[in-house]
């Protein structure tokens, strides 16, 4: 925990792969703070973060920020996001022609200026694709990205257009 310290998370920056890989922390910065990665330019795939955040300013729950050609798939976060400002379940950032794919996000988006249940900024060229946020578990309604569904939506495969329960 760095709570006066910038780019707070596991990574600060991933210009590869990072895949399979759960993370389940309790963490406090002042700017753009995250569970696994401030910075996405490579690809995240199948990966899960759950626990805490706690930040002045910017912070998400998965991933800060993804930019470049990044891309993150088939990835969740259950984690709880406290902000004063700009806050988002799943990623704040999505810049360039970076993509999200197939992930959501149900914890908790506590901020006092700018929630954001899924994500908060998507840059024209920047895709979000068959992703979701629980809009009670969150209390968050908004999102300038994903769908937002109910907890009962969340919990039937039916919700998530284009996933593959079969061959996961």
């Amino acid at each position: 925990n760095r709570p006066d310290e910038y780019y707070v998370a596991l990574f600060r920056q991933n210009y590869g792969t990072i895949s399979h890989l759960f993370v389940d922390a309790e963490i406090a910065g002042n700017t753009a703070v995250s569970i696994l990665c401030v910075a996405n330019y490579g690809s995240i795939v199948r990966c899960g973060t759950s626990g805490n955040i706690s930040a002045g300013y910017s912070a998400a729950g998965f991933v800060a920020g993804t930019g470049l050609s990044g891309r993150i798939s088939d990835s969740y976060s259950t984690a709880n996001v406290s902000a004063s400002y700009n806050a988002a379940g799943f990623i704040y950032t999505i810049t360039n022609t970076s993509s999200v794919t197939r992930c959501y996000s149900t914890g908790v988006v506590n901020c006092t200026s700018h929630a954001a249940g899924f994500n908060y900024v998507l840059d024209e060229g920047a895709s979000i694709d068959s992703c979701y946020w629980d809009i009670e578990t969150s209390g968050c309604e908004t999102s300038v990205g994903g769908t937002g569904k109910t907890t009962a939506e969340m919990k039937q495969a039916g919700t998530f257009e284009g996933w593959d329960f079969a061959n996961v």
